[in-house]
C-alpha cells in the first residue's frame, strides 16, 4: 500500500549547505545516531526525506495497517533523532573534477567547464560508452577511437569506485528499540530509501515501512557535486506480516535479463537446484574456496531452524520449517536447529576455517577490493539463503557460490573459475586470472515494479574488478577497483496454449 502524489519537499536548499553542517547537526542532536556512525551524505538525504514526509507520518491513522506501520516508523525515526538532522544538501568536492579528468577535459576554458559541470553527474547513473560520447558531443569534443573510449570508461569507473569508498550506499543504524532502521542510496536508479523493520516476536507482529525518495545529483557551487532528495511519486510503502510472508513468492522462479539470458532463483531446498560449480580443471579447490565452502555450510546449518508452537489445552506440539504465527490457544515454544549436534558441527567448521586462514593463501594474491562477505541467514527469515542460477551467452549455465535474500533485496557472490566467464581480455591474461587470482563477481538486486507497466522486476548491478597487466608480457599485476554494470531481470512472457 502506498500514498500517492506527495509534492512537499525540503530538499532544495543551496548555498550554505555543506557536509559539515550535516555532521554538526547530528552531533548537536545527540541520541542514538552520531556523526561517526552515519555517513554524512546519507544523513543529509535522510534528513531531507524525513522532513518532507513528517506530516504524513504524524497524521497516520494507527487503526489501519498502513497507519500503524507509519506510526511505528515515526517512533523509530524519532528515537534515532532523525527528525532533527540537517536537511542541507551534501557536497562532494572531488568527484566532478575527477570525472572531468577521466574524460580528458582538463584543457577546457572557464566557459567550457561551466558547460561540462551539469553534464558530468549523468555518469553516476551510467558510465556506458554511449553516455560518455553524448557528453563529449555536447561539449564539441571529437569522439575518441575504440581504444581511447575504452580507456575513458576505465578512468570513469575508477573515479566512481574511488568516490564510492567515501560514499557508502547502505548503512544500518545501531538498534535503539525493536525496530531496525536502514538507509540505502541507489545512485544509478536515483533512489534513496529509509527502511524501518521489525521482525516481530511472540507478542509483536512483524512489519516493514519504507520511505522512498528520488535523488538528484547536480553540479553546485565551485564545481562540487550536490546530492538532494525529494519524495518519490509513491513515497510510502507499508508491509504487514502477511505481505512479508508472501514476499519470497515475488522473487523465486524464472527471470530473463536485459540481454535475454535466463535466470532461476530458488529456495535452498528447491527441486531444480543446480549442482555445485566444478573446480578448475587439473586443480583442487584453493584455500579461499575451501573457506567459502565451510562458511556456506555454517550458514546452512544456522538457517536450518525449526519453529515450535504448543497447545497447552491439548498438549499438541507443532514444528514448522517456515515460521508462521499461530493464533490462540497456541503458544510460542521457541526454536532450535534442525541439524543434529549443530553447535558441535559449527565449532568444528569454524576451527577448520581458522586453520586455513592462518596457513595463508598458498601464494595467491590478496584482494583488497574484494566484496564483503554476505550476511549470515537468520532464524527469523530476515536474511535467508537462496540459490541463483544464470545462463551464459553460449547457453551453458552457472550457479553463484552463495546468495541470500534480505527482505526484498538479493545479494550473491561467485568466483570466476572458467575462461568463458571473462571476455574482452587477451587469452593468456584470462588464463592467469582463472588459475591464480580467483577474480570475484557479485550482484546486488532489489525487487520492485516497473514504473510504466507495473510488472515485477529485479533491478540492480553486477560487479567485478578491473585488471591491470603488463602491455608486453601480459603478466597480471593486480585486480582492483570495483566497477558495475546494470542488471535488470523481468519475468519471461507466459507461453500460449
Amino acid at each position: 500500500m502506498a500514498s500517492q502524489g506527495l509534492s512537499r519537499t525540503d530538499a532544495a536548499r543551496r548555498g550554505r549547505a555543506a557536509s559539515t553542517a550535516v555532521v554538526l547537526a547530528i552531533v548537536v542532536g545527540g541520541g542514538a545516531a552520531t556523526a561517526q556512525e552515519v555517513p554524512p551524505h546519507l544523513a543529509s538525504m535522510a534528513g531531507q526525506l524525513v522532513r518532507a514526509l513528517s506530516d504524513d507520518l504524524g497524521a497516520a491513522d494507527a487503526d489501519t495497517a498502513r497507519g500503524w506501520g507509519l506510526r511505528r516508523a515515526e517512533t523509530a525515526l524519532d528515537r534515532q533523532k532523525m527528525t532533527r538532522w540537517s536537511a542541507a544538501n551534501f557536497r562532494h568536492r572531488t568527484l566532478l573534477p575527477a570525472l572531468a579528468e577521466a574524460l580528458e577535459l582538463a584543457d577546457l576554458d572557464a566557459d567550457g567547464q561551466a558547460r561540462a559541470e551539469p553534464l558530468l553527474p549523468r555518469l553516476l547513473r551510467s558510465s556506458a560508452p554511449e553516455v560518455i560520447l553524448e557528453i563529449l558531443a555536447a561539449l564539441g569534443r571529437p569522439a575518441p577511437d575504440d581504444e581511447g573510449l575504452a580507456a575513458m570508461k576505465r578512468a570513469v569507473d575508477a573515479a566512481l569506485a574511488a568516490a564510492w569508498k567515501d560514499l557508502p550506499r547502505r548503512h544500518e543504524m545501531a538498534a535503539d528499540g525493536p525496530e531496525r532502521v536502514s538507509l540505502e542510496w541507489r545512485p544509478r536508479e536515483e533512489i534513496f530509501e529509509i527502511g524501518v523493520e521489525d521482525a516481530g516476536d511472540a507478542f509483536r507482529a512483524p512489519f516493514r515501512t519504507t520511505l522512498r525518495g528520488r535523488t538528484q545529483a547536480r553540479a553546485g557551487a565551485s564545481g562540487a557535486l550536490e546530492l538532494a532528495v525529494a519524495p518519490a511519486a509513491e513515497p510510502v510503502d507499508v508491509q504487514d506480516w502477511q505481505d512479508l510472508l508472501d514476499e519470497p513468492l515475488r522473487i523465486f522462479g524464472h527471470w530473463r535479463d536485459q540481454d535475454g539470458r535466463r535466470w532461476i532463483i530458488l529456495p535452498p531446498d528447491g527441486a531444480d537446484a543446480p549442482p555445485a560449480p566444478p573446480a578448475a580443471a587439473g586443480t583442487g579447490p584453493s584455500p579461499a574456496e575451501r573457506i567459502a565452502a565451510k562458511a556456506a555450510r555454517i550458514a546452512e546449518i544456522k538457517a536450518s531452524r525449526v519453529y515450535v508452537w504448543e497447545n497447552p489445552e491439548t498438549g499438541e506440539r507443532i514444528e514448522q520449517a517456515r515460521f508462521k504465527r499461530l493464533d490462540m490457544p497456541w503458544e510460542w515454544g521457541g526454536q532450535h536447529y534442525a541439524v543434529a549436534d549443530a553447535e558441535a558441527e559449527i565449532e568444528r567448521l569454524e576451527a577448520e576455517i581458522a586453520e586455513l586462514e592462518a596457513g595463508g593463501e598458498d601464494g595467491r594474491p590478496a584482494l583488497a577490493d574484494a566484496p564483503p562477505p554476505l550476511p549470515e541467514p537468520t532464524g527469523d527469515g530476515r536474511v535467508a539463503a537462496v540459490i541463483i542460477t544464470s545462463a551464459r551467452g553460449d547457453g551453458s549455465a552457472f550457479a553463484y557460490d552463495s546468495a541470500v535474500r534480505i527482505g526484498e533485496r538479493l545479494e550473491a557472490r561467485r568466483t570466476l573459475r572458467e575462461a568463458r566467464d571473462i571476455i574482452n581480455l587477451p587469452p593468456d591474461v584470462v588464463a592467469q586470472l582463472v588459475e591464480a587470482w580467483s577474480p570475484p563477481e557479485w550482484i546486488e538486486l532489489r525487487a520492485g515494479r516497473d514504473a510504466e507497466t507495473g510488472e515485477a522486476v529485479l533491478s540492480g548491478e553486477v560487479w567485478r574488478l578491473h585488471v591491470t597487466y603488463d602491455g608486453f608480457s601480459h603478466k597480471v599485476d593486480s585486480i582492483h577497483t570495483p566497477y558495475a554494470k546494470p542488471l535488470r531481470l523481468s519475468r519471461p512472457p507466459s507461453k500460449g496454449p
